[in-house]
């Protein structure tokens, strides 16, 4: 059984995920309203063709409005149908963090997402369409056809459809892993929810004073507990009694957590951080050296292109070599390695292009074996892994989806 575990760092928040005796997940965010998928009305302050986009205001808050990527504004007051001027008010969502001198991006593929759900504007192109999209880790033949069939049944997906049809939009309606979880009564019940939030946005703009924010998500730390899948999940246990009660307030309005147990925990003597590891968890995910239980050991290193790993044999090869064949030696450093590295990816939530040097095996058969393991390892992340292939100098190339920056960047913001 696991357990999602919340302390306060500083003034933000230190969320972690406890399973099978140690954390596989952890994050730092600030105590606010996450400010990543936030929609605004924002105001096109000026357009730059030589980059193809915008700059926006959403009061304070400044924008980068890709034309490019964003063919098709969602229009309060525009001056040329179909396309944006100097003065325009549109409907924006954030959808990129700011990097270094850049502004954050903003779309306007608008979107709201649910513990079950994720419902979406997406241009049209010829003709504006519904589309229910499930996710591809639901397998059972049965519950896609039926839930899919319901959800676009739905009256409120009937009347979204209507408005974002006018606006030259298609819709789409993602049903997410957890709702395979629950019955389908449950998931098609925050569908029905998130289509009104949605529809609500669009027919208030109009309404509203230009910087307005019309809608915003959980803060992160609420919202990745509200996606935590509820097999096996048994309780959430947190050392700041207002914190806690902040957390179960907003839960008890996701459909699906009424089954959740809230703990606080009261042992000064014995903290909660040290308890469950927390710390050292932490300070072992920031060094670049990872030992294994066999005696290897692994080398993790960040660049801008990509994340580089090394598989080292360090002291396991001097008792190893005598006893067996040395390939099916180094295979079973390998398998260790190939659990570790997928748990290390997880944990400090590296992302992007990941190459992995494993140590070099003549039999190809125990080359096959080991790319299977990696696959199989590769589907219990929560955050969507591939293990793409062996290039051509020997080094196995991973993808994984980027859903924030890594721990190390979340806690030098601390």
């Amino acid at each position: 059984m696991s357990r999602r575990l919340l302390s306060m760092q500083g003034d933000r928040v230190l969320t972690a995920l406890w399973d099978d005796g140690r954390i596989i997940e952890c994050s730092v965010d600030e105590r606010v309203p996450a400010f990543l998928g936030r929609i605004y009305l924002a105001k096109v302050d000026h357009i730059v063709p030589s980059i193809s986009g915008a700059f926006l205001s959403a009061g304070d808050q400044k924008l980068y409005y890709s034309l490019k990527e964003n063919p098709l504004p969602v229009a309060v007051s525009c001056k040329r149908e179909g396309m944006i001027t100097q003065g325009d008010e549109i409907v924006v969502q954030v959808t990129k963090e700011a990097l270094k001198t850049k502004e954050p991006g903003a779309g306007s593929a608008l979107q709201i997402e649910g513990r079950y759900c994720v419902v979406m504007m997406e241009p049209a192109g010829k003709q504006p369409k519904t589309k229910i999209l499930l996710s591809r880790k639901i397998t059972e033949a049965t519950f896609r056809e039926k839930i899919s069939e319901e959800a676009e049944a739905l009256e409120e997906v009937k009347q979204l459809f209507e408005a974002v049809s006018l606006r030259g939009f298609s819709l789409s309606v993602m049903i997410r892993t957890n709702a395979a979880e629950v019955s389908s009564d449950l998931a098609l019940d925050e569908i029905s929810v998130c289509c009104r939030q949605l529809q609500t946005v669009l027919s208030t703009a109009a309404f509203r004073s230009s910087g307005s924010l019309l809608w915003q998500p959980l803060p992160a730390y609420i919202s990745a507990i509200r996606d935590t899948s509820l097999n096996g999940l048994e309780s959430i246990v947190c050392d700041n009694e207002e914190l806690l009660n902040e957390v179960k307030n907003a839960l008890d309005e996701c459909k699906g957590s009424e089954g959740l147990t809230y703990l606080l925990y009261q042992d000064s003597s014995y903290p909660m951080r040290k308890c469950y590891n927390l710390d050292t968890t932490i300070e072992k995910a920031l060094k670049s050296k990872v030992y294994l239980s066999s005696g290897a050991y692994l080398i993790i290193e960040q660049t801008e292109a990509l994340v580089a790993i090394d598989v080292n044999t360090g002291k396991a090869i001097a008792s190893g070599r005598k006893k067996e064949n040395q390939d099916s030696y180094f295979y079973r450093i390998n398998l260790e390695a190939a659990k570790e590295i997928l748990y290390q990816l997880r944990l400090r939530n590296l992302s992007g292009m990941i190459l992995v040097d494993f140590i070099n095996m003549t039999d190809h058969a125990l080359e096959d074996a080991l790319m299977e393991e990696l696959s199989l390892l590769a589907r219990k992340d929560p955050v969507h892994t591939r293990i793409v292939d062996i290039t051509a100098l020997g080094l196995v190339e991973i993808t994984r989806k980027k859903i924030r920056e890594p721990l190390d960047k979340q806690l030098k913001i601390c």
